[in-house]
């Protein structure tokens, strides 16, 4: 398996299916490139990671995180006004993702099981709920091995109150540790002793997304994955082994005073795509 070739699929898939939607719902009617950077006053981890931002005249909206590497502000800008299905195979590798997020956030079709659950409140009561949401849907018990692939301070911690056997991946984080567990900069040797897996939505646009569902599949990992990258792309996962999947939306919970809409899918209304 080409280490690309789900999302390329996912991206054709898209762009046919897309046929079938009027021409004014597949404008490009917004795109921005913002960067930022957080840290809880209470957390040692700090979060720096600018995004990309679609929205089409649909109303659908496609987001995907960006680490190390600079983009061209312009081709980001110049895309307004534009057919997505026309410019999507004509730019950079994050750019695409965002619109193939844009154009999936237009298909899907919320499955009656999706549960459909709120964050309000200040930044820190919304990232402490969060944390406790995803960690929740990780159904490890003593001892059990559990992987963690995209490393966020608060979820780890409360994985740890499950006196579950825990190791770390992350390919971006400056932290050497994270609540007292070695971060691994290599996540391969994790997909082979894990029973668990809590991902990140990321590991589309870092391009190791085919290899952690291949490995679910071929070991029957129990894998959840929470989604911001790719939060409209993310449910189709499930025809691909991945247990549970959170899809969370824009405006995100650091967003103190906003609602944060998160979508736990559980089954896909999708068939898998060769």
């Amino acid at each position: 398996m080409n280490e690309y070739s789900l999302f390329t699929n996912l991206k054709d898939y898209a762009v046919t299916e897309c046929q079938k939607i009027s021409d004014n719902d597949m404008v490009i009617v917004m795109a921005g490139f913002f960067p930022h950077s957080l840290k809880s006053s209470n957390h040692t981890q700090t979060f720096s990671a600018p995004y990309i931002q679609i929205q089409l005249d649909s109303g659908a909206q496609g987001i995907c995180f960006v680490y190390g590497e600079k983009l061209n502000q312009t081709e980001i800008i110049q895309l307004v006004g534009k057919d997505v299905r026309q410019v999507v195979n004509d730019v950079s590798s994050h750019l695409q993702i965002a619109l193939v997020d844009a154009m999936f956030g237009t298909l899907n079709k919320t499955h009656p099981t999706s549960k459909l659950l709120l964050l309000d409140g200040n930044y820190r009561e919304k990232s402490l709920e969060r944390a406790q949401i995803i960690a929740s849907h990780v159904q490890a018990r003593d001892g059990d091995a559990v992987g963690v692939i995209g490393c966020v301070e608060n979820i780890v911690e409360q994985l740890k109150q499950k006196d579950c056997e825990l190791r770390l991946a992350d390919l971006h984080t400056s932290s050497e540790t994270i609540c007292g567990i070695n971060v691994e900069r290599d996540a391969k040797p994790i997909l082979d002793w894990a029973s668990h897996l809590l991902v990140t939505g990321n590991v589309i646009a870092t391009r190791t997304l085919d290899l952690i569902l291949k490995k679910t599949y071929e070991r029957k990992i129990k894998t959840v994955f929470y989604a911001m990258t790719g939060a409209n792309i993310a449910p189709i996962y499930l025809n691909y082994g991945a247990q549970t999947v959170i899809s969370e939306y824009f405006p995100y919970y650091w967003f103190s005073k906003s609602t944060t809409s998160m979508l736990i899918h559980s089954e896909t209304l999708y068939t898998a795509i060769s």
